[in-house]
């Protein structure tokens, strides 16, 4: 019974994840992360025959295709299927962190924790969308919670695990790497409690058996599953060219709006923090300072920067925005039970204001969590979506189809070459493919159907398209379709009888 209390605050969180999750199209939204299509295809061509990074290009880690590939051969490759991995991914993310919170500042501050980060821009819809960013900081905020069990018992193996954890979750995208100055600043100062010679001596060699198991996890994964996977990754991250026509990594800055839209966290955040420096609370929240410090300076210069990116913000300002609020409203309650305030003195004015700070972070927040909500139950459906429907009707006269969003193949249960089943700016960047080798495997391969974004397709498309009939257009994509399967259509067609 003691332990099943100790674990109230868990259930609550699955609880209200199968709610919020249940109120989704999980199985029918045609799409919700835009990098979805990506990684439903990887783990489609995989369960193919097809093998990462011999046959099908990809820089990110192998550890979240491979298992999405598992559960499709388990269960059937489905949108649904899908959805709820990653559905499990998000759950795993807001339980950890909720642990996290509640392990260091207490029950009711570590929901106000949760709330807040389901709340912030991006998140709930990540949380929901099937691609790499929540799977990797959701098995690494696992990987933190091992930390922290070390810290209260410090024992060898919890730290272990915690660093063979954080090497899945680089393995599912390097970004989860970003967790790491936190994590070793909580070895530091667990091990700096005893005599600072000796203590200094501990953390080293503590820090030095946590990175180790990190370092040997990542490096069996890459032998195991992820060979020939260090060459692409390194060009797609470190190797960077100009493209006439193209945009540049240079071109895509920290967005700011995402910040002005988040406002009453970040002002939370701030507040928290001052109260930290004020009250020297350091060690309760060690964590989220330092995460949201090294995420900061590296999102400042780091480019590209996708709005997917946000979670990395989002966690600490969860965080220390729990802080805030829980403190203003037991500080309130405190001043208000003592009745020891008269109207207009010092006290009273503060109470006020800690009353308001906390009514607008708390209803500013539930009135975006609603907003995304509303937007995520209204996405268009797979059924209703006149792109799929028409390749769903050449389908049988098609092998290969090539699309520049990858979520309509997937939807039309087609294949793309192995090659270009993922494209993506990375790559032109990094001079590992161009225009024209697209072309030229798309003619290799004898693609059936191309579906392109006109503002994107190049003049190497247009000796290509001589053989293919735009057969679907629309502001967005047109569907080509080669004429020999056109024309075979049109002759058996009851019209044409």
């Amino acid at each position: 019974m003691r332990r099943l209390y100790n674990l109230k605050g868990i259930l609550v969180i699955l609880v209200l994840a199968v709610l919020f999750y249940s109120q989704l199209p999980l199985g029918s939204a045609l799409s919700f992360g835009e990098d979805e299509g990506c990684e439903f295809m990887k783990a489609v061509m995989c369960n193919e025959g097809f093998k990462l990074y011999t046959d099908i290009w990809n820089d990110q880690p192998p550890v979240f295709t491979l298992l999405l590939g598992h559960t499709f051969k388990l269960f059937g490759t489905s949108l649904l299927v899908g959805r709820l991995v990653a559905g499990a991914f998000g759950t795993l993310m807001f339980a950890a962190f909720f642990w996290l919170v509640e392990q260091r500042v207490g029950f009711w501050r570590g929901l106000l924790a949760g709330f807040f980060l389901i709340a912030a821009p991006q998140v709930a819809l990540l949380s929901v969308s099937v691609m790499l960013e929540v799977p990797a900081f959701a098995t690494g905020l696992l990987a933190v919670c091992l930390l922290f069990q070390w810290c209260k018992t410090p024992r060898l193996w919890w730290l272990l695990a915690s660093g063979i954890v954080l090497g899945i979750a680089l393995q599912i995208k390097l970004t989860a790497i970003l967790l790491a100055p936190a994590m070793l600043v909580e070895i530091a100062i667990v091990c700096m409690a005893g005599p600072r010679t000796r203590s200094w001596k501990i953390a080293i060699a503590s820090m030095a058996e946590w990175g180790m198991a990190v370092v040997t996890t990542v490096l069996l994964i890459i032998v195991i599953w992820a060979r020939g996977s260090i060459i692409s990754s390194w060009q797609s991250h470190f190797a960077e060219q100009s493209l006439p026509g193209l945009s540049s990594a240079q071109d895509f800055p920290f967005q700011i709006n995402f910040l002005e839209s988040h406002a009453e966290c970040v002002l939370a955040a701030l507040v928290a923090i001052a109260w930290i420096i004020r009250r020297r609370g350091w060690r309760q929240s060690a964590f989220p300072v330092v995460l949201l410090a090294c995420v900061s300076v590296i999102h400042a210069i780091h480019r590209p920067w996708w709005s997917y990116y946000y979670l990395h913000l989002a966690i600490p300002l969860a965080w220390l925005s729990a802080l805030a609020v829980g403190e203003a409203i037991a500080w309130s309650g405190q001043l208000l039970a003592s009745g020891r305030y008269r109207i207009g003195s010092v006290k009273a004015w503060q109470a006020v204001l800690l009353c308001l700070l906390t009514g607008y972070v708390l209803v500013r927040s539930e009135r975006r969590l609603e907003t995304v909500l509303g937007i995520l139950r209204a996405r268009p459906s797979v059924a209703n979506n006149p792109v799929v429907n028409k390749m769903r009707f050449y389908a049988k006269q098609t092998r290969w189809v090539y699309a520049d969003q990858e979520i309509y193949p997937f939807h039309a249960g087609l294949n793309t070459p192995p090659e270009l089943t993922v494209v993506v700016f990375k790559r032109f960047w990094s001079g590992q493919i161009t225009a024209a080798n697209m072309v030229e495997t798309c003619r290799h391969y004898g693609a059936e159907q191309l579906l392109l974004n006109p503002a994107h397709r190049g003049a190497e498309w247009g000796e290509i398209l001589n053989d293919y009939d735009a057969v679907y257009q629309d502001t967005n994509v047109v569907l080509y379709v080669a004429k020999r399967i056109t024309s075979a259509s049109l002759h058996a067609s009851p019209e044409h009888k």
